[in-house]
């Protein structure tokens, strides 16, 4: 009696395997993307709470109904390169703007900002 495996049951464990390794891969590539997705929406948070600060510092002037992340780059509240971690490009056209709600409330919106947040 022949000790060993036959071709069919070695092709049947490779595909068995090359199945289980495109399960993975497509698991781990579904994880990277909402990591990646969850940064970015972490990024635009940080972004509106500068603007809120950079308010908060100029309350008393007459405030702008909008500010751009070159102004707050200038205020020193955000880095001067912020990457967008889906494409590890430079953010580029976002707005913020400022709602004033009166009594000194304001309310602050982004714009140039995907929906996935």
């Amino acid at each position: 009696m022949k000790k060993g495996f036959t071709l069919i049951e070695l092709l049947t464990i490779i595909v068995i395997i090359a199945i289980i390794g495109l399960i993975a891969v497509t698991a781990v590539n579904r994880t990277i993307r909402n990591n990646r997705i969850n940064l970015y929406c972490a990024q635009i948070e940080n972004i509106v709470k500068a603007a809120e600060i950079w308010v908060n510092r100029n309350a008393l002037n007459d405030l702008p109904p909008n500010i751009s992340m070159q102004d707050l780059q200038a205020a020193g509240l955000l880095e001067n390169e912020i990457l967008d971690p889906r494409t590890n490009e430079e953010f580029a056209n976002i707005m913020i703007f400022i709602i004033d709600n009166g009594h000194g409330i304001f309310s602050f919106m982004a714009s140039g900002v995907e929906e996935e947040c």
